[in-house]
């Protein structure tokens, strides 16, 4: 290393540098300026106010034109299909992520920990997947098919570095719904009809094709983004219904019951009910088991894990140890034979042969299909984003479609069920330092032996001691009633979306209960944007600032104007809301002061006519009126004798002679009482006007992120009815979309009614009051 340049050296580099030299100066300028931490720092800015035309010309804004469908589509050609190298390369690499990551794998710093991964999350699979093919009704083998092909699948296919596929809870039960509807006689179906039955494992996997097709097709047309209608609180209220369908399931194996089969809405009730009338008829022995397996396994989670986490991170097998030490009980106590405790039975050695599933059938489970899709992916790609964000990397939720429907399409000639990623093995598999795909290789080269030469080995365990690894595996899922507290006190509509979608779910169906959830979430997206935040403003004194003046008592309004904030998107379904409130928080509806003013109007013009006639006619009978008020002056001016003579004989008679009183005349009439009535009008507008409150209406537009037509007309009209009855309005901090929209509906602004923030216009508003000779903004209308 070389030594530091003197300071000398320094400051001849400065005078040779000025740019560095201005910049230096600047620095201590600012540094000197500073005030000591402990001192309250203040903001002081001086620049001109700006329309919104005069600030887009002043910092040379340029409106982006919008490119033609024929742009687009070559664009994207030009930028996907360019017959070049890289374009096939990358086109490659995106669509087989293998090849991108395997060849930077790295033999020294991943592999190690990926063959930790890989054998630690194998052996969870022999039992976790011999457990949940049990909740898809089909044989516990086929939870390690599911786990050896969908892997490999993965390995290929998938974006992830940490999540395990294969068998998972809520999709396996799922599964099971529809596999029991069509293998299993329906005790609802009518007398006399015949009912057509299938293979339990090939509708399991005609399913798995109809959810690998569904996920292909949301890929094809890049509607991976509709999953976001599932929420965090719709996903844990689902998830929880479904694990109360999980237990209620394996109950009938925990105490070796034998219970109708209930299907449709309130069969989880119908089930519970059928529970407690055979409960006497338990098998003693399976409860034995049960009891002791879930104990061990309790205990462990419990007490010993923790203690060995804080020594090592691999963590204790202990689903295995339970498995092995059942099939060694089993089989040395003749389990099935001397107490009649259910057992898995015959278990074939080898990998399955391809078996094309039920085509003619999946029509008839689509729907089925396309809520595990949703579901499936929704989870699996929520936590696949988890870990990505965690260790810095990135999914490709597009990529991922690509992944489960190409795993579930291929695994399903292989008698699979749908697939899906784990929460529990992929925390484990995360925990022990898995660092790439690659750790899915070794697990299926485990799994690979078990179904080679180990598979015979677990004919012999027992039904129960699957049974209590999954109920025990469903605390996680419990545990989430703990959040409904926190949820009911953060937010009440998400705590409404939580307990709906689980009493929907538990008292209906899975998948009448997820229909429940999303329709209830999408009711609540809406109220809430149907009904944003809205407030007045006032401006804290001395400051641009303007805020709530119901929140902060500092906020004051300004004199003669109105500044209304609306908090959110303006649509077709608020637009009639924020009408509302707008007349609400200014207490001026438009429409109802104009026939207010109307009203008036029509009044002062009728008093007006009836005085002018009352003139009139008095002027006419000269008898009554000067009885009245003149004492017949009129008369006695023209010598004309009213009781001699009909008043309108003696108007003419005076009239010949000169002597006629010009009030009569019918023009000079009709003149002065147009005069008189157009005059009380005029002093009642003004007088209106001025008792008015407000002559100024701003409206902060800028959280309004977007318009449609038909909230702008609506916006359009309202400004209309303000603008008619003498208040000037003002829309502030509109985006280029907003502007757009309102430049196509006509807007009834001037571009000098336009402006980029509320300060902005309320200091050319003061400015205008202080000099009335300046331009006026009131003449925006267009």
């Amino acid at each position: 290393m070389g030594r530091p340049p003197s300071p000398r050296r320094r400051s001849t580099e400065m005078a040779a540098n000025p740019a560095a030299l201005r910049r230096k100066q600047k620095m201590a300028e600012a540094a000197a300026s500073c005030p000591p931490v402990d001192q309250q720092v203040r903001v002081v800015v001086a620049r001109p106010a700006f329309t919104q035309q005069q600030f887009q010309k002043q910092f040379d804004y340029t409106e982006p034109k919008p490119k033609t469908n024929s742009e687009l589509v070559a664009e994207h050609f030009r930028d996907n299909c360019a017959p070049n190298g890289d374009c096939v390369a990358n086109t490659l690499t995106r669509y087989l992520p293998i090849l991108a990551w395997l060849p930077a794998y790295s033999i020294k710093n991943d592999l190690f920990g990926d063959i930790i991964a890989g054998v630690t999350v194998a052996i969870m699979h022999v039992p976790q997947g011999m457990a949940y093919a049990l909740l898809a009704r089909i044989p516990p083998i086929h939870g390690i098919y599911m786990a050896f092909f969908q892997c490999l699948l993965y390995v290929i296919f998938g974006t992830s570095r940490h999540v395990s596929v294969g068998t998972f809870a809520v999709t396996c039960i799922m599964t099971g719904k529809v596999v029991m509807e069509y293998s299993e006689p329906q005790p609802n179906a009518p007398n006399g009809t015949e009912q057509v039955l299938y293979d339990p494992v090939l509708v399991a996997t005609t399913v798995s094709m109809a959810v690998g097709i569904v996920e292909l097709v949301m890929f094809a047309l890049r509607i991976g983004a509709l999953t976001v209608i599932l929420s965090d609180m719709l996903v844990k209220g689902f998830t929880t219904g479904a694990a109360v369908h999980v237990l209620m399931s394996q109950v009938k194996s925990l105490f070796g019951l034998t219970l109708p089969r209930y299907t449709g809405p309130g069969k989880l009730i119908k089930t519970f009910v059928a529970i407690l009338r055979n409960a006497f008829s338990a098998n003693p022995a399976a409860m034995v088991i049960s009891g002791t397996a879930i104990s061990v396994l309790v205990f462990n989670n419990e007490y010993l894990k923790p203690k060995a986490a804080k020594r090592t991170k691999f963590p204790i097998p202990i689903e295995l140890i339970v498995v092995v030490i059942g099939t060694v009980a089993s089989y040395f106590g003749d389990l099935h034979g001397n107490y009649q405790v259910q057992v898995i039975g015959n278990v074939t050695t080898g990998l399955p042969k391809p078996t094309n599933p039920i085509f003619s059938l999946i029509p008839n489970i689509l729907m089925d299909a396309v809520i595990i899709a949703i579901i499936a992916y929704s989870v699996s790609l929520s936590m696949a984003q988890l870990f990505a964000k965690k260790h810095e990397y990135v999914v490709d939720a597009n990529q991922e479609l690509i992944a489960y429907g190409v795993g579930n399409i291929a695994s399903s000639f292989f008698a699979c069920a749908p697939m899906a990623a784990s929460l529990s093995r992929s925390l484990i598999m995360e925990n022990v330092g898995g660092r790439t795909q690659a750790s899915g290789i070794i697990t299926s080269s485990i799994l690979l032996v078990v179904l080679l030469w180990l598979g015979p080995l677990f004919q012999v365990l027992p039904n129960c001691v699957l049974s209590s690894i999954i109920v025990v595996s469903l605390k996680g899922m419990f545990m989430q009633f703990s959040d409904l507290k926190q949820v009911w006190r953060t937010s009440r509509a998400d705590a409404v979306i939580w307990f709906t979608t689980f009493a929907a779910v538990v008292g209906l169906d899975i998948d009448i209960g997820l229909a429940v959830g999303v329709a209830v979430s999408v009711v609540v997206l809406l109220l809430r944007n149907q009904k944003p935040e809205t407030a007045l403003l006032g401006n804290i004194d001395g400051t641009d600032i303007y805020l709530d003046v119901k929140k902060y008592k500092a906020a004051e309004e300004e004199d003669n104007v109105k500044i209304f904030q609306f908090g959110g998107p303006l649509h077709f379904c608020n637009r009639d809301y924020f009408r509302q409130r707008v007349i609400e928080l200014t207490g001026l509806d438009p429409i109802q002061y104009k026939s207010f003013v109307a009203k008036l109007e029509s009044q002062a013009r009728s008093a007006a006519m009836k005085e002018q006639l009352k003139l009139k006619k008095a002027r006419r009978n000269p008898q009554k009126e000067s009885s009245k008020k003149t004492g017949g002056g009129f008369f006695k001016e023209t010598k004309l004798d009213p009781s001699v003579e009909k008043p309108e004989s003696a108007q003419k008679r005076a009239q010949k002679e000169g002597i006629a009183n010009g009030g009569y005349d019918n023009s000079d009439e009709k003149t002065g009482s147009h005069e008189s009535a157009a005059d009380a009008v005029a002093q009642v507008r003004q007088e209106v006007k001025i008792n008015m409150m407000f002559s100024h209406l701003i409206f902060d537009m800028t959280s309004v992120g977007f318009t449609d037509t038909a909230s702008t007309r609506s916006l359009v009209s309202l400004l209309k009815e303000y603008e008619a009855i003498d208040v000037s309005c003002y829309l502030v901090g509109c985006n280029e979309t907003v502007l757009r929209i309102l430049a196509c509906c006509s807007c009834p602004l001037g571009e000098e009614r336009f402006f980029p923030t509320v300060h902005d216009t309320v200091v050319s508003i003061r400015a205008r009051a202080a000099d009335p000779d300046a331009q006026s903004t009131s003449s925006g209308m267009s």
